[in-house]
This record gives C-alpha cells, structure tokens and sequence, in this order.
C-alpha cells in the first residue's frame, strides 16, 4: 500500500470506507495491528455502549496509548443539557460511536440549520439512569468529528511513512 498516495488523499479531506479499508491495509502490512482496528472501528462505528471511560475494552489492548488519544480527540465532544425548563445550560461529555458515514449523513440532514442554532440528538442508550436523554450540539459538530478523524488519521500514516 503507497503511504504517500494515501496521505494526499487524506490531505485533501477525502476519508470515506475505501479510504478507511485502505488505511487498514497500510497498517496492517506494517505490522500495527492497533492502528489497523482503529481504522476498521472508524469504518464499522464503536458500538452502542461504548463511552470514553470503557474504550479500551472496545478498541483491544493491542492499541497503543497514542492511539487511544488520538479516538478521543475525534469523538468525544461536549453537548449542551438544559436543566430543567428554565434552569441552567450545562456541557456533558459525549463520545460518538457511529461510523463516519452515518455521520457525514447527519451532516448533510442538518446543513439547512442556521449558524449559532443547535441540533438535539437523541441519545438510545444509557449506561446510567441520572445520565441525560438527549444533548444539544452545534449542527458543525458532525463535520467537526470526521474532520479530525480525518487529521488525526493522516497524521498517523505520515508517522509511519516516515519510519
């Protein structure tokens, strides 16, 4: 697999299922079996239950702490909970487990909403009773998830085209 073909397309925002299989390839002939789950989790999505504080058991324990890191720089983001009909507006972590695709399709559903207006999303699954059952996001956040997928995965390939 061609590490710097790979990067150019990774350079220029273009990160889509092939794109992703081809990423595992690349990782797995180098013999990163880490980075090559990594790639198949961002293509295949995380899981229902999964959240920030069990995302090893998800991602294996193969996957270095760098990798793990760089998961939670794409994927976790701080929604908006009202509390209460007039109370405050608090931040709560949220960590997305869909694939890219579903959420570049999201994107597209909610590019019609206007700049400073928030999306709710629905949340399906809860591993605590107290957490909230929905969280407000600015409609970029979607974008803003697969374009640092995006970055953080061209940043890998780049390290191990490199070596």
């Amino acid at each position: 697999m061609n590490g710097r073909r790979l990067l150019d397309r990774l350079e220029r925002f273009q990160l889509d299922a092939v794109t992703l299989e081809e990423a595992k390839r690349f990782f797995d002939e180098r013999g990163d079996p880490g980075r090559a789950r990594w790639m198949s989790l961002e293509r295949t999505g995380y899981g229902v239950t999964t959240e920030a504080h069990n995302l090893r058991d998800v991602v294996g324990n193969d996957v270095p702490e760098d990798v793990i890191a760089s998961i939670l720089r794409c994927r976790l983001r701080r929604g908006q909970l009202q509390v209460g009909p007039s109370g405050p507006v608090i931040h709560w972590p949220h960590f997305f487990v869909e694939t890219l695709e579903t959420l570049r399709d999201w994107r597209n559903r909610v590019v019609h909403v206007p700049a400073g207006d928030t999306v709710v999303i629905e949340l399906t699954r809860r591993s605590d009773p107290l957490e909230p059952r929905s969280l407000m996001f600015s409609p970029t956040v979607f974008i803003d998830v697969a374009n640092a997928a995006t970055l953080e995965i061209a940043d890998a390939v780049r390290k191990a085209t490199a070596s």
